[in-house]
């Protein structure tokens, strides 16, 4: 397709040309209730994917990622409306979310407990483990980092930070899947509880279908981008 304005029900589709790639957005989503939403999240995934110019095999991975990431931010703690679009750059495809919901002092309260106890049951396989990241994220967007209690950053949360992040500086933080897929990767075999991160890693749809899963602060904001490359 070429550059311009494209409709979809009503819905508009924005492609320019960026140097040698062709950028493709489409119009922010306001989610407010997943079951009632889904099906029109995944016409727009479609809608994108055509605009991109996917193939139907890619298409229909690109759709099978946009309910896995529905699935993960689905079972975020507490209720939150969340902006959706969807970015691409030339073969580059991104599912972009934004948290916008303040996060009351109760479930703040509660993540900060499961955090200090290193026993949130819910933080189970990949897409569990991220869905937690989020919540601490939410829970620690509007404070001061170095206030927080170390055990806040232990295990696979520090697993998926930067190298040489340090959280005591209060510096802006992101966890990235490519992070913790590498942590991973290198303690694998060192003990049972990093063989069965791995095994988490291997069976997970989403870490096979995403090359890369981004959770950071921007603002007020809690945002996730899942990225994939196709071509």
């Amino acid at each position: 397709m070429p550059a311009g304005l494209w409709e979809n029900e009503n819905r508009l589709c924005e492609r320019y040309r960026e140097g040698l790639d062709m950028i493709v957005k489409t119009e922010e989503m306001k989610v407010v209730g997943f079951d009632d939403e889904m099906d029109e999240l995944l016409r727009e995934a479609e809608f994108f994917a055509g605009n991109m110019n996917l193939t139907d095999r890619e298409s229909l991975r690109f759709r099978l990622l946009t309910e896995e990431t529905m699935s993960m931010v689905r079972q975020i703690t507490g209720k939150h409306v969340m902006t959706l679009k969807f970015i691409g750059e030339g073969k580059k495809c991104t599912i972009h979310l934004a948290i916008l919901t303040e996060v009351d002092s109760y479930v703040r309260e509660n993540l900060l407990d499961l955090s200090k106890s290193g026993k949130n049951e819910a933080a189970k396989g990949v897409l569990g483990k991220m869905r937690d990241v989020v919540d601490r994220f939410l829970a620690a967007r509007d404070s001061d980092l170095t206030d927080m209690p170390p055990e806040y950053m232990q295990g696979y949360m520090m697993m998926g930070m930067p190298s040489g992040f340090d959280y005591e500086m209060n510096e802006a933080f992101y966890w990235t899947l490519d992070n913790y897929r590498a942590s991973v990767e290198d303690e694998k075999g060192t003990g049972e509880e990093a063989d069965e991160d791995w095994d988490e890693l291997e069976k997970s749809v989403v870490a096979n279908l995403a090359d890369d899963v981004r959770i950071g602060i921007q603002g007020k904001h809690v945002t996730v981008d899942v990225i994939k490359k196709f071509g």
